[in-house]
């Protein structure tokens, strides 16, 4: 799925800002065992770290915090639900997700094809906005910055 790809651009910040990229063995060794909400939490840190508090720094935070969180959440709740057939919704498929903080709650949760497809979609378009987004890569160090990038 695309989130993957997310996933993997996300880390390869992390290796170019730690420095970590001529080493894959290091980096892997490092971030392998690293979920993708403390990757984020390391990839705004190593950011602040070379640009501070700037604007453009929080427009990276927004976006880490609201479109890559909520998509992350999305992808875990398409990925890991049990999905069924309903003569109910013969053309959705369902999940009841059920939550356990404090009390039981129970949702049911009806999907699409076309609102998976879409699902997807925003996941893609989520690579192609952290590439626009300036601030890590002004942040990344000299010898990793081109003209093209």
């Amino acid at each position: 799925m695309e989130w993957t790809y997310v996933e993997l651009d996300i880390e390869q910040i992390i290796w170019h800002m730690s420095e970590l990229i001529d080493n894959t063995a290091t980096a892997h060794a490092v971030t392998n065992h690293i979920g993708s909400e403390t990757r984020i939490d390391i990839l705004k840190t190593l950011v602040h770290t070379k640009v501070g508090d700037s604007p453009e720094y929080k427009e990276l935070c927004k976006f880490l915090d609201v479109d890559v969180k909520s998509l992350r959440t999305l992808r875990n709740e398409i990925i890991h639900g049990l999905y069924h057939r309903s003569k109910e919704y013969p053309e959705k498929a369902a999940i009841w997700q059920v939550r356990a903080k404090g009390k039981l709650t129970f949702k049911q949760i009806k999907r699409s094809v076309s609102e998976l497809n879409a699902v997807a979609q925003r996941m893609a378009d989520l690579r192609d906005r952290l590439d626009k987004l300036q601030v890590w890569k002004q942040a990344l160090p000299k010898r990793f910055v081109s003209p093209n990038r």
